[in-house]
């Protein structure tokens, strides 16, 4: 908790109006005759609402020549420029050049609709997520390679027997520079119910913004100290970013052995496509989830917090 309060207090600082982080005035530029020292980075936001982080080579009375931080060269206007603040270490560390476009580094990389990717969180690291009005939970990196995740099914807590626990444990690393693995657990407790959960492993082939997750488990069911296995789950998901703040995500869950008739397929498949809008310290997904042959589509929609550690 302490660390997560230190990582709240730090977001509100970034967070801050303008006027404490840079200047406001309605001309951002310095005044006449200072000087740029050569090695000074600065952020710039533009008039088309994006902003870049560059050095700033030659300052004229319309223009100005900036170098970015991949080395390409951009002649700017100044009318087009409407801040202009030094750019800090602690935000180069969350940032990167994408074909000449600073992206914020993709605190969103570990997770998809509802299954996780195999990419880990940071030690330190956490999220709060809360899916439609029915799933809230929060995951925490315990270290660089173990997370923990934490939730309920809200309506059911209005039940008379609504109490429910969601717990996740996933242990997951890099071994190569595209891929990584994952394995662990998810579960559901319910007190006059036992326990459901799904054991897995999984592989993440590609990076942070462009990604394919494969994942397979096997669910389990503990009633009154009777476990029983159940049929497999096949999950196949995958990211794509297609810039600094929005990106696609797609998943899509197999069950094998059960069989839907009425004219749908023979195995029940869940499908989900969402549009995924990144902030810089939260992301909201909205799109549909619909289930294989059905004629109809359900909308989805979730939001997520991040917290840094």
């Amino acid at each position: 908790m302490v660390k997560l309060l230190k990582a709240s207090l730090l977001i509100l600082w970034f967070c801050q109006p303008a006027s404490v982080l840079g200047d406001t005035s309605p001309n951002p530029w310095t005044k006449t005759g200072q000087t740029n020292k050569a090695d000074q980075r600065w952020e710039l936001s533009l008039a088309d609402g994006t902003k870049i982080v560059c050095r700033i080579n030659e300052e004229g009375s319309e223009r100005l020549k900036v170098t970015l931080l991949d080395g390409s060269k951009r002649t700017l206007r100044r009318v087009d420029v409407l801040l202009k603040k030094p750019f800090s270490e602690s935000q180069a560390a969350k940032l990167k050049v994408v074909n000449d476009e600073v992206w914020q580094l993709n605190t969103n990389r570990t997770r998809h609709l509802y299954s996780p990717s195999a990419m880990p969180l940071k030690k330190g690291e956490a999220y709060v997520s809360q899916r439609m009005l029915f799933f809230t939970a929060g995951a925490y990196g315990v270290t660089d390679h173990v997370s923990i995740l934490l939730g309920s099914v809200l309506p059911f807590l209005v039940s008379p027997d609504g109490f429910n626990i969601i717990g996740a444990l996933k242990i997951a690393g890099q071994v190569s520079e595209q891929v990584h693995l994952a394995a662990g657990f998810e579960s559901l407790f319910v007190p006059s119910l036992g326990a459901v959960g799904l054991g897995f492993g999984s592989m993440t082939i590609g990076n942070a913004d462009r990604q394919v997750t494969i994942g397979a488990g096997k669910p389990f069911a503990i009633d009154n100290g009777r476990q029983e296995t159940g049929d497999a789950l096949i999950s196949l998901a995958g990211m794509y970013r297609l810039n600094d703040r929005y990106g696609l995500v797609s998943e899509n869950l197999i069950f094998p052995g059960i069989d839907m008739r009425d004219g749908w397929r023979d195995v029940l498949t869940i499908h989900g496509l969402v549009l995924r809008r990144m902030y810089d310290d939260s992301a909201w997904d909205l799109g549909f989830v619909t289930i294989g042959g059905a004629p109809v589509a359900l909308p989805w929609f979730d939001w997520t917090w991040h917290f840094d550690p």
